[in-house]
């Protein structure tokens, strides 16, 4: 939580894991924010299927390769 999302999107594998995974997930959130800065954060399930993790990797890779020094 030291980033303080707004939103949290779940991909791959843990999507499978349906409205059971999301509300623990959901408790588990509550459980680590502060009470005095608690908010609501925003947590569902990427629809842009399973392989965009791996696709999102690989661009990262090939942008730091073709990054200009500066």
């Amino acid at each position: 939580m030291m980033y303080d999302p707004e939103i949290i999107i779940i991909q791959g594998i843990y999507a499978k894991g349906g409205k059971y995974f999301i509300d623990n997930l959901k408790e588990q959130v509550n459980n680590l924010v502060l009470s005095k800065i608690k908010k609501d954060v925003e947590i569902r399930f990427s629809k842009m299927g399973p392989e965009i993790g791996a696709l999102g990797a690989c661009l990262f890779v090939i942008s730091e390769y073709f990054k200009q020094d500066d």
